[in-house]
């Protein structure tokens, strides 16, 4: 059995058993060693705060005690020394090539402070009504984020929508979120140094006040469409989830009567009398896949309009397979009935 330590982090106490604590400590060890002086220990602080907002999260979930992969996962999401400063921590490896060359010159890092580095197109999470595609790329492209929301509402209507909510959805797949602070700064462009870092993740703590934005009118009236869209489709793939459940289980109950019963009264009211076993078996799992993906829809729906606690990976990839399994089947059977 693993060793729990008792840990104050910005305040609280937290249990985290031994290897947790050890990577917990070297981290907040080369933070303090990367953000020195008055300014360096307000950051170090602000991201203790946030450090514990994660943990809390994690104990309202039901854990009692903070174990490895939680750390890792905050510090993924904070970001590593090394990568918040062109200073390297101490006890971080050091890099290799240009970096490592760089820092041997003594100067020159310096240099790289006022050069402006390329953006790199992420999700933009603080200006978002779906999933942030908008405005990452109205701050990769340089636009005010409410004309291309404008500009695209215009071209979904003219496109029928279909076309265009099915390359906005492809988007919100393959383009990563901007959550540690230096991916902020690479959307916007900015140096990844220890002055703009610093500043990234104080905006960022809960205790700053947030920017008052040009066009909070515009910000306000597309959240609310944007989560009367959601609402709408959610209840609509809700709708549809909950009919196909219903049909399931209709097919499912004259399947089983025709078989234990020899009774066809079911499956006639639905029109399926005389099919093979082969083609029930197919709607079935039909069925099913419509279950699982309009229910996933409007699960996800409702997880952002209420803040629900999001979906571990684990029920994701099991969703998938099962997804991919039952359509294999449907098709399966489909060939083997017409065979």
């Amino acid at each position: 059995m693993k060793r729990t330590y008792p840990t104050n982090v910005n305040g609280q106490i937290f249990y985290i058993d031994e290897d947790a604590f050890m990577l917990l400590q070297n981290y907040l060890q080369q933070l303090k060693t990367t953000f020195s002086g008055n300014e360096g220990e307000e950051i170090v602080a602000d991201i203790e705060s946030r450090i514990r907002e994660h943990f809390n999260e994690k104990i309202n979930e039901g854990k009692a005690v903070i174990v490895l992969a939680d750390v890792e996962r905050v510090i993924e999401t904070m970001g590593r020394p090394e990568d918040l400063s062109d200073t390297p921590a101490e006890g971080a490896p050091e890099s290799s090539g240009e970096g490592k060359a760089q820092a041997q010159e003594g100067s020159r890092p310096f240099i790289s402070f006022n050069m402006p580095t390329r953006k790199k197109l992420y999700r933009n999470m603080k200006n978002k009504v779906f999933g942030g595609v908008v405005g990452g790329l109205a701050v990769y492209l340089g636009w005010n984020a409410n004309v291309m929301r404008l500009l695209l509402i215009i071209l979904a209507l003219c496109t029928k929508l279909f076309p265009l909510a099915l390359v906005y959805l492809i988007a919100w797949m393959i383009i990563p979120p901007a959550v540690t602070p230096r991916q902020v700064l690479q959307m916007k462009g900015e140096p990844v140094n220890l002055d703009t870092v610093g500043q990234t993740i104080i905006a960022d703590s809960p205790t700053t006040p947030p920017a008052v934005e040009d066009g909070n009118f515009f910000n306000t009236f597309f959240a609310i469409v944007g989560k009367c869209i959601l609402g709408l489709i959610g209840l609509v793939a809700g709708v549809v989830s909950f009919a196909c459940l219903i049909g399931f289980l209709c097919v499912l109950s004259g399947t089983l009567a025709m078989a234990f019963a020899s009774s066809d009264v079911i499956l006639q009211g639905l029109e399926l009398s005389g099919m093979a076993w082969s083609l029930l078996g197919s709607i079935m799992a039909g069925f099913m896949l419509a279950v699982i993906l309009f229910g996933a829809i409007a699960w996800g729906c409702a997880s952002v309009l209420f803040s629900l606690p999001k979906t571990s990976k684990s029920w994701v990839v099991s969703l998938v397979i099962t997804s991919v399994m039952l359509a294999a089947i449907a098709i399966a059977l489909v060939v083997v009935g017409t065979i």
